[in-house]
């Protein structure tokens, strides 16, 4: 029985998932082999345990493929997704950086400064990191997270979905060819020779470093027709 906008409402999103799931008659398992998101991934997820993946963009990669294929709004997933995440975990990073730079700063500037040197000394320093963490940002390697396919991929289909993740502002090259993306989700069909294939998949930032990724694909001969 699909769930009401009741439920959604009073739920988390792990509680959505997991329901979903067991509505469907659906078991991790099952689930981690029609998706490739691993046991412990989904767990996570229906836990509503964000702070244990590696990184938001793993995140926000698997909660949406989770999703889809539940046959969730993904768009009502992804703006919960956006707003707990950042309720709950991004002011608890930020609190701790700020304290650490706080305990460390504080007595260099007591033994260097007197007291009316003190604003212009945290102003200076201030503009000096807002300056070099957006320069540092600009010129950093983009993040790309790639949720299929897996690599060294053995099929018989004719066609392959690449799909992943990536910071937004990147253009993102499947094969050389520039792709769509929807808020640094992207997802693209693409034909396959028989044999190996190499899949190129690249980001780039307009004065960054370019960010290459290679999934090796191999589509096989369907041979089930010769067996008659």
């Amino acid at each position: 029985m699909p769930f009401t906008r009741r439920a959604i409402k009073s739920n988390t999103l792990g509680d959505i998932l997991k329901q979903t799931r067991l509505n469907r008659g659906l078991k991790l398992k099952d689930v981690e082999k029609k998706t490739d998101i691993s046991v412990k991934c989904l767990e996570f997820l229906e836990a509503d345990d964000f702070h244990k993946f590696s990184s938001p963009v793993h995140i926000r990669g698997s909660l949406l493929l989770y999703a889809d294929f539940l046959g969730l709004d993904s768009r009502e997933i992804a703006s919960r997704f956006e707003r707990e995440f950042a309720q709950v975990l991004a002011p608890s990073r930020f609190t701790a950086i700020h304290q650490s730079s706080k305990k460390n700063l504080k007595p260099r500037f007591i033994q260097k400064f007197s007291a009316k040197a003190i604003p212009l000394a945290a102003i200076t320093f201030l503009i000096l990191s807002y300056l070099g963490f957006n320069i540092m940002r600009v010129l950093s390697v983009p993040e790309i997270e790639i949720i299929s396919p897996l690599d060294d991929l053995v099929t018989n289909d004719s066609s392959l979905v690449v799909e992943g993740m990536t910071e937004e502002g990147i253009d993102i090259y499947i094969n050389k060819q520039l792709v769509d993306q929807i808020n640094g989700h992207f997802k693209e069909k693409i034909e396959l020779l028989s044999g190996l294939n190499i899949i190129e998949i690249s980001g780039k930032k307009k004065y960054s470093k370019e960010r290459v990724i290679y999934r090796r694909v191999v589509m096989t001969e369907n041979r089930e027709g010769n067996s008659e």
